[in-house]
C-alpha cells in the first residue's frame, strides 16, 4: 500500500467543500466510504510510526474525511457509525471551510472593508464563540472518539492561527480604524464625571468621618512590618555568624551550633510568614483607600485617552495572541530561581495551559454582541521539570488583558487608566497565595488605557520589590497604545521575560514623526491625527504613540477637540 498516497486521498475530502461532495453520485460516495473503511484499517497496520499523538491525528483524519462522506450520504445506518456529539461538532466546523481556501492578506483586506463572504465567515467565527469549540471535541466531557477529536482540534487550531495572523497584520496596519467616535461623546463623558466626582466625594467623606481609622491601622501595619524586617535581618546575621564558627570547633560543639542554626532558622522561616501576612493586608486596606481617592481624582480630571470598546477588543486579541504566539516558539528555557534549576521545554504538550476571561460578566449584563467587546482574558502557562533527585523545576508565567468592561458597557468606551486598587486586585487573584514564595510566578499585565502615576511609582517602589519581588514575583506591565513598559529595576529576573510581553515599536518612524511635529507646531501651533497620518504616511498606532512621546517631551500638548486628536503647541 501507498501509505502516502492514501493519505492524501483522505485529506482531498476532507477539504472538499459540500458542493464538490453533493456533485459526486451518491453510489460513488458510498463506495468511497466503504473502501476508506478498509484504507484506514490497512493504514493502522502497515503506515504508523511510534509517536502515539500523530498516529492518533492521522487516524483522527480518516474518521473526519468517513463522517464527511457519511454527512453526505442519504443512509441512516452509514450514519448511525457516528455519535450525535461528532455529527455536530463535525458541523460546526464545516461551517468555516472557506478559511481554508483565504489568506491572511484576504482576511486583512475583509477586516479593513467590513464587508464579503470573508468578513461575515469571521464574524460568524467570533458570534459562534468558535474560541470555546475544543470543549466540545473533550473525550472526557462529549460522546466523541480521542482519533477524530485530535483532527478536528487540529483542523480548528490551523483556521484559528490563520485568523489570528489576520487580525494581528490588521492591527499592525492601523488599530484604531475600528473607532467611531460621535460628538455625544463630549457631553455623556462631562454628565458622567460630575455624577462619579459627587458619589466618590461622598464615599470619602464617610469614611474621613469615622475617625480616620483605616489610615490608623495603616500606619500601625507599616510599623509593624518595619519592626518585622528588622529582627528578620538580625536573625540572619546570627545565622551566618554561627555558620562562620562552626568550622573552627570540635564536634561536641558543633552539634550544639548546629541545633542553635537550626532552632534560629525556623525562626526565621515564622518571621517570613508574619511578614507575608502583614504585607497583604496592608495591601488590601491600601488598595480600599486609593479606590476612593483616585474615583475623586478621575472624576475631576478625566482623561484625553479615549478608547472603544471594538478597538480594546482588538488589543486584547493581539496582545494576548503575541504572549501565546511566543510561549509556544518552542525549544524554550526556563530557569527556577526557588530550586536553582534550568530546564528546556521542547514540546506543546509539556506545558498545562490554563484560560479564564469575563465573558459571563458580559452576558449577565445584557451583552449580545460579546464577541467585540474586551473579555478581559487570560492565559496562564505552567512549565513544570521532574527531576530524579529533589523537588520538581517550575514557572508559572500568565499573560492578562486588564479594562474597565464596565465603563466600555456603559458608555461604549473608556478613558480611565488601570488604577492601584485594579492592580491589586488582579495580583491577588493572579498569585495563588499558599504558593507565595514557593514559585517563580511571572505576571504581564496589558492595559488599553495605560496606567496611573501610583501604579507606576508602586511597581517601581522598594516597597514592592520587598513585597513582591523578594518573594519572587515578576511584574511587567505594558501600555498597549504608547506601547510603554513598566517593571521594578531591582528584578533581576525580569529581563528573560520582557519580549514576551514587550510590544513590536518602531521607533525609527515614531522618531521622525516627532522631528516633523517639532517643525511644524512652531508654525501651526496645532496638528490633527489624521493630518500627520496623511502627510507621513505612517499608520494610526505609529503616529498616536508619537503624539504621546511629543507630549513627554514637552513638544506639545495631546488634546481631543470634539472627535479629533491633536498635538497642540503649549
Amino acid at each position: 500500500m501507498n501509505c502516502e498516497e492514501v493519505f492524501n486521498k483522505v485529506l482531498q475530502v476532507v477539504r472538499s467543500d459540500e458542493i464538490s461532495l453533493s456533485k459526486m453520485l451518491e453510489e460513488i460516495r458510498v463506495n468511497e466510504f466503504n473502501e476508506m473503511k478498509r484504507n484506514r484499517e490497512e493504514y493502522e497496520k502497515y503506515c504508523l510510526g511510534k509517536d502515539f499523538h500523530d498516529n492518533s491525528v492521522m487516524l483522527g483524519y480518516f474518521d473526519l474525511a468517513l463522517l464527511k462522506l457519511a454527512f453526505s450520504i442519504d443512509n441512516p445506518g452509514i450514519k448511525s457509525q457516528f455519535t450525535r456529539d461528532e455529527i455536530e461538532a463535525f458541523q460546526k466546523l464545516d461551517r468555516f471551510i472557506r478559511l481554508d481556501y483565504v489568506t491572511d492578506k484576504e482576511i486583512v483586506s475583509a477586516l479593513l472593508n467590513k464587508k464579503g463572504q470573508i468578513y461575515d465567515v469571521i464574524k460568524t467565527w467570533y458570534y459562534m464563540q468558535m474560541y470555546e469549540y475544543e470543549k466540545l471535541i473533550d473525550p472526557l466531557s462529549y460522546n466523541v472518539r480521542e482519533t477524530l477529536a485530535s483532527a478536528l482540534r487540529q483542523e480548528y487550531r490551523r483556521r484559528m492561527e490563520k485568523i489570528k495572523l489576520g487580525i494581528r497584520n490588521y492591527m499592525d496596519i492601523d488599530p484604531g480604524s475600528t473607532r467611531r467616535l460621535f460628538e455625544e461623546y463630549e457631553s455623556a463623558i462631562l454628565s458622567r464625571a460630575e455624577l462619579e466626582r459627587q458619589r466618590a466625594e461622598d464615599l470619602l467623606n464617610e469614611n474621613l468621618e469615622e475617625g480616620g481609622s483605616d489610615q490608623i491601622v495603616i500606619s500601625m501595619l507599616e510599623r509593624r512590618i518595619s519592626q518585622l524586617r528588622e529582627e528578620r535581618d538580625k536573625l540572619q546575621a546570627e545565622v551566618e555568624e554561627l555558620k562562620k564558627k562552626i568550622e573552627n570547633v570540635d564536634e561536641n560543639t558543633k552539634v550544639v551550633l548546629k541545633g542553635e542554626i537550626e532552632n534560629l532558622q525556623r525562626t526565621n522561616q515564622e518571621l517570613r510568614k508574619k511578614v507575608q501576612e502583614y504585607e497583604v493586608n496592608l495591601s488590601k486596606l491600601k488598595s480600599e483607600n486609593e479606590e476612593l481617592r483616585l474615583r475623586v481624582e478621575k472624576a475631576e480630571n478625566p482623561s484625553e485617552r479615549y478608547v472603544r470598546f471594538d478597538e480594546a477588543r482588538i488589543m486584547e486579541v493581539n496582545f494576548l495572541g503575541r504572549f501565546e504566539m511566543k510561549m509556544n516558539s518552542l525549544p524554550r528555557k526556563f530557569y527556577d530561581p526557588i530550586r536553582r534549576g534550568e530546564f528546556l521545554v521542547k514540546e506543546l504538550k509539556e506545558y498545562y495551559v490554563y484560560r479564564y476571561d469575563q465573558k459571563g460578566l458580559l452576558s449577565q449584563l445584557g451583552i449580545k454582541d460579546i464577541a467585540v467587546y474586551p473579555h478581559n482574558s487570560e492565559i496562564l502557562f505552567v512549565a513544570k521539570k521532574n527531576r530524579i533527585f529533589g523537588e520538581p523545576l517550575e514557572i508559572v508565567v500568565k499573560g492578562i488583558f486588564l479594562s474597565h468592561i464596565e465603563s466600555f458597557i456603559k458608555s461604549s468606551f473608556d478613558n480611565n487608566p488601570v488604577s492601584l486598587a485594579d492592580l491589586l486586585n488582579v495580583l491577588d487573584r493572579a498569585i495563588e497565595s499558599g504558593r507565595l514564595g514557593k514559585v517563580h510566578y511571572v505576571v504581564g499585565i496589558g492595559s488599553p488605557t495605560g496606567f496611573d502615576e501610583r501604579v507606576k511609582r508602586y511597581v517601581t517602589s522598594q516597597e514592592f520589590k520587598e513585597s513582591f519581588v523578594n518573594f519572587y514575583v515578576t511584574l511587567i506591565l505594558v501600555d498597549l497604545e504608547s506601547g510603554e513598559v513598566y517593571y521594578n529595576k531591582g528584578d533581576k529576573l525580569v529581563d528573560q521575560y520582557l519580549e514576551l510581553f514587550e510590544p513590536d515599536i518602531e521607533s525609527e518612524k515614531i522618531e521622525k514623526i516627532i522631528n516633523y511635529l517639532k517643525e511644524k507646531i512652531a508654525l501651526e501651533k496645532a496638528l490633527s491625527l489624521e493630518r500627520v497620518i496623511e502627510e507621513t504616511g505612517y499608520s494610526k498606532l505609529v503616529v498616536k504613540r508619537a503624539f504621546l512621546e511629543a507630549e513627554k517631551e514637552g513638544i506639545g500638548k495631546v488634546k481631543r477637540i470634539k472627535d479629533k486628536l491633536f498635538v497642540v503647541s503649549e
